[in-house]
């Protein structure tokens, strides 16, 4: 049975955007953020992780959640998504703060693609890697976030996609000329 819904005028937590914001500060306090959850391993580019921050989640002056993105072409979809994810501290899960961020998360990069047509970006996509939150709720679409299951990736995990309101899809026919298989 899903969670009741959010109440939006009590947010789980304060929430700072970041995405395409070189903010020094951000930057601090993601790094932290990361190592405090031993998620930045040797081979891990802190730069290339710091340019996929979307927005964070805080506690005070302490970060205890982040959302990150990267933008890509989804071949099956015909098209750009921003591959979503979400990192919650271990000691502030189950308390909606994931969804909450994500909320607000996806507002801002929408938000930025409307500013940025050039990026062609449509919306959003996640693959669903915490099985709790699979068994939770097996919606096809979640009340909350509005993510659609669209199907699985080829390790077994649920893919979901988000699209933005203005999000828009090819107007692709198979068999005609210049159609891609």
């Amino acid at each position: 049975m899903p969670a009741p819904p959010l109440d939006p005028s009590k947010p789980p937590a304060n929430f700072r955007p970041a995405w395409e914001i070189a903010d020094p500060a951000i930057a601090r306090d993601a790094i932290a953020f990361w190592q405090r959850n031993s998620m930045l391993s040797s081979k891990t580019s802190v730069d290339d992780r710091l340019k996929q921050v979307v927005a964070g989640a805080y506690d005070g002056d302490t970060m205890i959640a982040i959302a990150t993105a990267n933008i890509r072409e989804v071949d099956f979809l015909r098209a750009n998504l921003a591959m979503f994810r979400v990192s919650v501290d271990r000691d502030t899960r189950q308390k909606r703060i994931s969804t909450a961020l994500s909320l607000y998360a996806f507002d801002v990069l929408e938000r930025w693609s409307l500013e940025h047509p050039e990026a062609e970006l449509m919306g959003i996509g996640t693959v669903i890697q915490s099985r709790a939150l699979v068994e939770h709720d097996n919606h096809a679409v979640w009340p909350d976030t509005k993510l659609t299951f669209v199907g699985y990736t080829n390790e077994g995990y649920q893919f979901r996609v988000r699209w933005f309101a203005h999000g828009t899809i090819p107007r692709f026919w198979p068999g005609e000329p210049g159609a891609q298989p």
